[in-house]
């Protein structure tokens, strides 16, 4: 059973300054974007919480919008950084106001791995604002212990592909990217007790990462890359 909308905006808005206060942000998937990205491009992210990759693509683009349902993330994002405060915005994935065919390239960094309610309706609504000839880049990440931990919102592979040729989206790439994440033991500890995590994971696979914490900061993040393109 999927993360209702509520819940999950409920669980950000409660966690915002914890997730702005650590750095997720991958070099390698920040790298393998860069490449696909013209500095012509409108783009959109979906997802975007307190706006640390909307920051960090910015430079590259012509011009970045991020959304997320969060209102507090998006707050804070704004306050981050006042010059592009315009960038951010309050907005549901699954009805987004902008026009059709509005960007060449959308991009979601996680939050198609635990977040999506309605993948149904998601990836139609990407689908519209992207221009012809655009794509969708997404890392599907599983975290720590990859399958294990149980994430409630996630999209196994059968599905990305279901759900693509369904919509329409043309599959260009789907692969398994080998990654880690470094984290000091305080905020790898705080990462994996974190509200959100809790709600993805069964409590006794919560516990078997807990164990992890205490014998090791350098974490497994492997994930899977999806372009698909209009």
């Amino acid at each position: 059973m999927r993360l209702s909308k509520d819940k999950i905006k409920q669980v950000y808005n409660e966690s915002t300054n914890f997730w702005a206060s650590i750095d997720l942000l991958s070099d390698k998937y920040l790298s393998m974007l860069k490449r696909e990205l013209l500095s012509t491009y409108s783009t959109l992210e979906i997802g975007c919480g307190t706006g640390k990759l909307v920051r960090a693509v910015q430079p590259y683009v012509a011009n970045i919008i991020g959304i997320d349902i969060s209102d507090a993330s998006i707050a804070l994002a704004q306050k981050l950084d006042s010059k592009m405060a315009s960038s951010f915005m309050v907005m549901d994935a699954e009805h987004m106001l902008f026009d059709d065919n509005s960007f060449n390239a959308v991009f979601a960094y996680g939050s198609i791995s635990h977040n999506l309610c309605n993948p149904d309706k998601t990836f139609p609504e990407i689908k519209r604002v992207l221009k012809k000839g655009g794509f969708f880049y997404g890392k599907i990440s599983y975290y720590t212990c990859g399958k294990e931990l149980g994430l409630r919102n996630g999209l196994a592979k059968h599905e990305i592909t279901r759900v693509l040729k369904e919509t329409g989206l043309n599959l260009e790439i789907l692969s398994i990217v080998r990654d880690s994440l470094t984290l000091n033991s305080v905020d790898y500890s705080l990462f994996v007790k974190n509200t959100e995590i809790q709600l993805l994971i069964s409590n006794n696979k919560l516990q078997k990462i807990e164990e992890i914490v205490k014998r090791t900061i350098s974490v497994d993040d492997s994930y899977l890359i999806v372009k698909a393109k209009k």
